[in-house]
């Protein structure tokens, strides 16, 4: 949760009224925040490892000592490892958003090569199961190390188009042993069929899962449902400034902010104004700091 458009921001560093940071003031510990701008799951993931190596292998920090908590971001968010990007700052090689494309590349040719890589590595499904998988992967990480971990969520994974059918196995020529696991764990999510010679399981998305993996990680996940953190009634961040109508930013982008967003992809306001990210004020980030310090407080 980084606040850029909070009034306080100052880019690169996060914005001091967001509410990891108002949940750590009245715990009275330190915040460190590594959130980034438009970052996505697989981001956090990266970076919130990195910080906890730092903080116990070279700070020699108790890992009892340490409070974790993320808002996992956008499930539709992805980024790229692309050492032919020739600039990326402190995340290189990793280009985080598909919307920064800096000022050294001037061939075109590249830059085409580049959003030809957006595209094809940016089908829907598979980036909602690298969040699946992030969020999972942050758990069995911070269990690992001995870290207490909580997690809040940004949004609800969305609809999506899927086929009606998925293979397993094809009854013609026989199963596999890999056919046969497949169609085993897939019997226990799914109801299967048998199309012609095919041995099928009825696609469905219910809660996170849309095929066979995606439904083992949503269970997964499920086992970690008391670490999971809510906002009062509702179950992600955007649904819950929406339904208390709390301020939502409409300003000028921050200093340095145009880098990574041109400003003529930055809508105008009928007053010339230019839009911001979209990002609730500091009252939503207040209220969200009192319901999260008392499940935190309470686990």
């Amino acid at each position: 949760m980084f606040g850029s458009d909070l009034d306080d921001v100052k880019y690169p560093h996060p914005s001091q009224a967001v509410w990891p940071k108002l949940v750590a003031d009245r715990l009275g510990a330190k915040c460190i925040n590594v959130a980034k701008i438009a970052g996505g799951n697989h981001a956090i993931l990266r970076r919130t490892i990195v910080t906890l190596y730092d903080l116990i292998e070279n700070q020699k920090v108790d890992p009892k000592d340490i409070l974790l908590l993320v808002q996992f971001s956008y499930w539709e968010r992805a980024e790229l490892f692309n050492k032919e990007f020739q600039w990326c700052g402190s995340d290189f090689p990793y280009v985080t958003t598909k919307f920064r494309v800096d000022s050294l590349i001037h061939n075109s040719r590249q830059i085409l090569e580049i959003v030809k890589s957006w595209v094809v590595a940016t089908d829907l499904s598979q980036i909602y199961l690298s969040s699946l998988q992030s969020v999972v992967m942050l758990h069995l990480w911070a269990d690992k190390l001995g870290v207490r971990a909580y997690s809040a969520f940004t949004e609800d994974v969305p609809q999506f188009d899927l086929p009606e059918y998925a293979t397993v196995g094809d009854n013609k020529i026989g199963l596999s042993d890999w056919d046969n696991i497949h169609s085993n764990v897939s019997s226990e999510f799914f109801d299967l069929h048998d199309v012609g010679n095919l041995k099928c399981y009825k696609l469905t998305q219910t809660d996170r899962q849309f095929d066979t993996q995606s439904a083992i990680m949503n269970t997964m996940l499920n086992s970690y449902k008391d670490r999971l953190l809510t906002f009062g009634a509702y179950t992600n961040w955007i649904d819950f400034c929406k339904g208390n109508n709390f301020s939502y930013k409409k300003r000028l982008w921050e200093q340095g902010d145009d880098h990574f967003r041109p400003v003529d992809k930055i809508k105008k306001l009928v007053t010339g104004e230019r839009m911001g990210n979209g990002h609730w004020g500091e009252d939503a980030h207040s209220s969200a700091a009192d319901i999260i310090y008392e499940q935190v407080k309470s686990k």
